[in-house]
């Protein structure tokens, strides 16, 4: 591997790294709004930046991440095409998290540390299906 391919490599990991990890902070302090809150319209006002930022952070990332796979493999893909496959993981991501709390909701094992193992669970398995087949595009052609 050149040099210049490791060091492109270890760009998109930050951008990667980076976005996941802000998002997910976000995310966590959107919570902590929300939850001083008096009442369901109020939380929403409190966390819809939180949630805002995290799609935006995410997306960015699933874009590094989409980014460093085309770059590694030689292969293109429309500057739409990688916008809206990385706007598409961030909403699977923010989607398949509301369901996995929303199921755990359901199921009363909201409480305490098997909550939150519970939650991060059915998220990855909701989440994991779709958001591999979004980041490894099959329609991507190869550079000449």
């Amino acid at each position: 591997m050149p040099a210049d391919s490791a060091r492109n490599a270890d760009s998109f990991g930050v951008v990667i790294v980076l976005g996941l990890l802000g998002g997910c902070w976000s995310l966590i302090i959107g919570a902590l709004d929300a939850g001083f809150a008096d009442n369901v319209a109020q939380a929403a006002g409190r966390a819809w930046p939180s949630v805002l930022t995290t799609f935006v952070l995410w997306a960015i990332a699933a874009a590094g991440e989409l980014g460093g796979y085309l770059h590694e493999t030689r292969r293109t893909l429309p500057l739409t095409g990688l916008i809206a496959r990385a706007m598409a993981v961030a909403v699977v991501g923010l989607a398949s998290l509301a369901i996995a709390v929303g199921l755990v909701e359901l199921l009363g094992m909201s409480a305490g540390f098997l909550g939150l193992v519970t939650v991060l669970a059915g998220w990855v398995s909701v989440s994991a299906g779709p958001v591999r087949r979004l980041l490894r595009p099959s329609a991507a052609r190869p550079r000449p």
